[in-house]
């Protein structure tokens, strides 16, 4: 910057000796000057917006993983005495052991906030919904533990909620590996329906996402596959009102997939 000014003044002297030539050199010098300041400015912002998104990545990252531990431990806890349930009642200590897994779900219930929180101006879409129902996943469970339901659809939907857990953990794993970002970028683009071809003129490139566009993809198709096995499951349970109970679930957790889909489709459109 300091060189273009020095540019400048040196334009402003020749233009003072009336020389026009001597001149336009030095303004031309000048305008290189700006145009590399300018560029060097572009990639150190690059660079700060690349080191911004590596935090947020460890950030989510490290938050998700936490959450997936206390939800296998959660889910081996509920097994345990979902056997003990069925063997006699629950004494004091059963009952102990409940609540404390009843708080440790709540805990991951807000930790699942937090994750939405940090996703919150993110283009990751699919990535952020699919996160957002894993948390009412788990709000459905402690609804269901505060009546002391251990049960199989109680675990069932709790084992759901680790599996969510696991694809989001994977794809954010993806999403940190930049080779694998660029392949998948390529396959998502061809993968999905293309809007229009836009009038060519040149706009700001929108931000990368977090997460890229494939990898939200295989996790929202593993979220199907876990909806279809939990409407066979329910489509076999013996007792009727089981059958309601977890047709219900498995509507509502289509419902939710149907609409991320079409978020999804909508934003690809425009």
């Amino acid at each position: 910057m300091s060189q273009a000014q020095q540019n400048m003044e040196q334009a402003e002297q020749e233009l003072e000796k009336q020389n026009a030539e001597a001149a336009s050199q030095r303004q031309q010098e000048a305008l290189e000057r700006l145009e590399q300041a300018a560029q060097d400015i572009e990639e150190q912002l690059e660079d700060l917006q690349a080191e911004a998104m590596e935090e947020l990545r460890a950030e989510l990252s490290s938050l998700l993983s936490d959450m997936l531990d206390r939800q296998k431990g959660l889910n081996a806890s509920v097994s345990g005495l979902e056997a003990l349930r069925l063997k006699r009642p629950f004494n004091r200590a059963d009952r102990l052991r409940l609540t404390r897994v009843l708080e440790d779900q709540q805990l991951n219930t807000t930790a699942a906030a937090e994750a939405l929180a940090l996703l919150e101006d993110d283009a990751s879409v699919v990535f952020a919904a699919l996160l957002q129902t894993a948390q009412q996943e788990m709000s459905h469970t402690v609804l269901r533990l505060q009546k002391a339901d251990t049960g199989s659809m109680t675990q069932r939907m709790m084992k759901d909620v680790e599996l969510a857990l696991l694809d989001l953990l994977n794809a954010l794993d993806e999403a940190q590996a930049p080779e694998q970002q660029e392949a998948d970028a390529s396959e998502a683009q061809s993968d999905m329906p293309q809007g229009g071809s836009g009038s060519g003129e040149e706009g700001e490139t929108p931000p990368e996402p977090l997460v890229p566009m494939l990898a939200e993809i295989k996790a929202l198709k593993l979220s199907q596959d876990r909806v279809n096995v939990r409407t066979k499951l329910a489509s076999q349970a013996g007792e009727a009102s089981l059958r309601q109970e977890g047709s219900e679930a498995a509507s509502e957790a289509q419902a939710m997939l149907a609409e991320i889909l079409q978020e999804l489709l909508t934003g690809e459109s425009e």
